[in-house]
């Protein structure tokens, strides 16, 4: 079954467990059924939902903060339902109902705050901590959530009439502090979605980006419709604890589904449109996943894989290793050491009769050598450019999505720019591996021609070094390196930028200055050490200081 298929089954399973628990209640509310045992049944579904989509959590996102806030977030939901199966099948002292009732509003208050976090911690590395200051954010959701729980001491979230013995929620009011904590629930759902919005790339229509407020819209009204008493809903969904749970999970769901929340549910498409010739198999060898460019292959081709290389074909083997569940199999290409080897076989078979075997040889092993040391190179280019190259990724994507020419065109200035530092940045490496270090002159021709690409971005600029003589491959790495990090980050927005760098190798300075609005996270990412300004004129001036080999 492929994934998919699963998981709308998973949704189906779910919703019809759903509804088979909402007619027990429904039925029980016109008389049909008065069981005790069917209620016990119908709350230990919405718990065990609620439980089995916290461990999906687990199992999807990746992202450290965000799982960790939803699983805190799935937990809080199954306290409240445990809470309210025990207020109403367990407790029959009045009072203590009453403070299981104020008990709701712990995850009512804090599960918002989770989302909140969520929405902070979206597009970060999995190392990623949350700012101390966030602390901060507990103290309002702690103290209203004590407003709530002493509520008998003052009545200002729930008010009850002057004449009553005993004070339940069947006949309470709502007080000022009702409203308080109802707004800074609202402030946090709609602040953790607009920064989820704010911060989604994904070329998604504003239509599926409007998923998440449909729960959002649904449980907001239902509190108002609950809050004044209609009969019909009374019976139909009546359960408060159940229905906003629900709507809680439908939200953070939908976040996922529509691409706000990361997870890694699209690995399928991501692996289908991979370069590699790849395929993943069940344990019987059927094909589960496939890349594009997978070639056919058979049973028995399989099965010799996992033992050892299987040759396709002249320039293709197969290898195969086993996975959880399965076996993966990939094709690699050999051209080139097939073609190496038809080379020396035809050497070793014209020389093997002039006795210039030894010669031959020696130059063939020599060949070897520096193919070697060229996949090295290249090897070591690909790695020190991955960031880069992934990036150039993104931005074809977007082209191929983009309706808006302009769009396009910023797109494929962007691209010029990014390309030319990997071709720079891929010639500085050749060089420092000839001669060992880098001419003052060639690290300036690689900053004008970057420098001269970002015009095509809109991007007004210049720059320029005072050093002379010959520099370590460290210092002129780290000069281009911060050079290209400033430049990415112009692309969040700056339209100017000034570059200089002076000194030696065994000390230097670079200095950049871009109006920039937002704070450079990507830089301080990358060099930490960085000393960042900003003027009265709302100009940013970053700054790194090394010394040579020494730093």
């Amino acid at each position: 079954m492929k994934p998919q298929t699963k998981r709308i089954c998973k949704y189906v399973t779910a919703a019809a467990l759903a509804s088979f628990a909402t007619g027990i209640r429904i039925a029980d509310k016109i008389g049909l059924q008065t069981s005790t045992g069917m209620d016990f049944v119908r709350s230990f579904i919405f718990i065990a939902l609620i439980a089995a989509w916290g461990v999906s959590v687990q199992r999807r996102i990746v992202q450290r903060q965000v799982r960790r806030h939803l699983m805190a977030s799935a937990a809080f939901a199954v306290f409240w339902l445990v809470v309210r199966t025990i207020k109403y099948f367990f407790i029959t002292d009045p009072n203590v109902m009453r403070y299981l009732w104020y008990c709701y509003y712990i995850p009512m208050l804090f599960v918002p705050l989770m989302a909140l976090f969520i929405s902070m911690s979206l597009g970060k590395s999995e190392s990623f901590r949350l700012p101390r200051w966030t602390l901060l954010l507990y103290v309002p959701t702690a103290l209203l959530a004590l407003l709530v729980l002493t509520n008998d001491l003052h009545t200002l979230v729930f008010t009850f009439p002057e004449d009553e013995l005993i004070w339940t929620d069947r006949r309470n009011g709502y007080g000022v502090g009702c409203v308080i904590v109802i707004g800074w629930i609202a402030i946090c759902l709609i602040a953790a979605l607009v920064r989820m919005i704010m911060k989604c790339r994904m070329p998604r229509s504003r239509r599926v980006l409007i998923l998440p407020f449909i729960p959002l819209s649904v449980a907001f009204t239902y509190a108002i419709l609950y809050a004044s008493r209609i009969e019909w809903l009374m019976i139909i969904a009546g359960d408060v604890t159940v229905f906003q749970c629900v709507m809680g999970v439908a939200i953070f769901e939908s976040c996922i589904l529509c691409g706000l929340i990361q997870s890694n549910m699209d690995y399928d498409g991501l692996f289908y449109a991979t370069t590699i010739s790849a395929r993943i198999t069940d344990t019987n060898f059927e094909t589960v996943n496939a890349s594009s460019s997978a070639l056919p292959v058979s049973r028995e081709a399989m099965t010799e894989a996992l033992t050892g290389a299987r040759r396709i074909d002249r320039d293709t083997i197969l290898k195969g290793n086993p996975i959880r569940n399965g076996y993966v199999f990939w094709n690699e290409n050999v051209k080139e050491l097939q073609d190496t080897l038809d080379e020396l076989l035809m050497t070793r078979d014209e020389l093997r009769d002039t006795g210039d075997v030894l010669k031959a040889e020696a130059e063939q092993k020599a060949r070897l050598l520096r193919i070697a040391e060229e996949n090295r190179l290249y090897d070591m280019i690909e790695k020190q450019t991955a960031p880069q190259i992934s990036l150039l990724h993104g931005m074809l994507e977007r082209i191929r999505a983009a309706d808006d020419a302009s769009a396009c065109r910023e797109l494929l200035g962007r691209i010029v720019a990014v390309g030319t530092y990997i071709k720079r940045r891929s010639n500085l490496i050749f060089i420092a591996r000839q001669k060992g270090t880098v001419d003052a002159g060639e690290l300036e021709l690689c900053l004008r021609e970057s420098a001269a690409s970002l015009e095509l971005c809109g991007i007004k600029n210049r720059a320029s070094i005072r050093m002379n003589g010959q520099l370590s491959f460290k210092t002129a790495d780290t000069i281009y390196d911060f050079f290209e990090a400033v430049t990415e980050e112009c692309f969040g927005g700056a339209t100017r930028l000034l570059f200089f760098a002076e000194g030696g190798d065994e000390a230097f300075r670079a200095r950049a200055v871009i109006d920039l609005v937002s704070e450079p996270e990507g830089i301080m990412m990358l060099f930490p050490d960085t000393e960042a300004v900003r003027d009265d004129d709302g100009l940013l001036y970053l700054t790194i200081e090394k010394g040579g080999e020494s730093q």
